[in-house]
Parts: C-alpha cells; sequence; structure tokens
C-alpha cells in the first residue's frame, strides 16, 4: 500500500506541476502577444523615420538647387546691370566733353559723380 500512496502522493504533485506550467504558459503567451504587438509598433516608427528623413533629404536637396538657380540668376542680373552702367557711362563720357567748354569744374564734379554712381559692381561677390 506504501507504493500506491507514493504514486498517488507523485500523481498529485506532477498534476500541480502541470497546473502550474499551463499558468506559466497563459501568462507568457498573453506577455509575448503585447511584446509582439510593440515590435510592430517600433518597426512601423523606424519604417516611417526612413521615410521622413529621405523626404527631408530630398527637399534640401530641392532647396539647394533653388538656392544655386537664384545665385546664377543674381549673378545675371547683376551683369546685365553693369551693361547698361556701363552704356549710360558711355553716354556721359560723349556728353561731358561738350559741356567742358562750358564750365570746366562743374564738368568734373558731373564727371565724379557719373563715374561713382555708374562704376561696376562685383557680381561674384553681389550674390
Amino acid at each position: 500500500m506504501n507504493d500506491v500512496q507514493n504514486a498517488d502522493q507523485l500523481v498529485g504533485t506532477l498534476t500541480d506541476v502541470v497546473g502550474e506550467l499551463r499558468s506559466e504558459i497563459a501568462t507568457i503567451s498573453a506577455y509575448s502577444h503585447h511584446t509582439r504587438h510593440l515590435t510592430k509598433l517600433v518597426a512601423l516608427s523606424v519604417v516611417f523615420d526612413i521615410v521622413l528623413s529621405g523626404g527631408l533629404g530630398f527637399s534640401i536637396h530641392r532647396a539647394n538647387n533653388a538656392q544655386t538657380k537664384a545665385n546664377a540668376a543674381t549673378v545675371m542680373n547683376c551683369q546685365a546691370t553693369n551693361g547698361s552702367r556701363q552704356t549710360i557711362s558711355d553716354l556721359w563720357g560723349q556728353v561731358l566733353p561738350l559741356l567742358a567748354k562750358t564750365d570746366a569744374e562743374q564738368t568734373s564734379k558731373i564727371r565724379d559723380f557719373v563715374t561713382t554712381a555708374y562704376a561696376q559692381r562685383d557680381c561674384v561677390a553681389a550674390k
């Protein structure tokens, strides 16, 4: 009878252990489900960050291209203005010799003003 009691006691202990294992497995399963959900959220966040970084890089590239084009347009505008300045300066160069016969001092003041006002600008430094 001693063997039967030992066997019953062993079966009871094993039943308790199996019950505890089932409880642990259920807890681990619930935790696993929760962590899978968090893992999916983290993966989605990483993908979103990568897409956002790519969009930002593309925007920076476009802004850089726009700035380069704007600088080129500024230089071209400056060069066109220099051409106009040269034309006006040449025109005054034709008019001032005619005025020189009347008043040399006034002509000198006008020549200094025209030289200063219509001086060529440095287009590369202006941008």
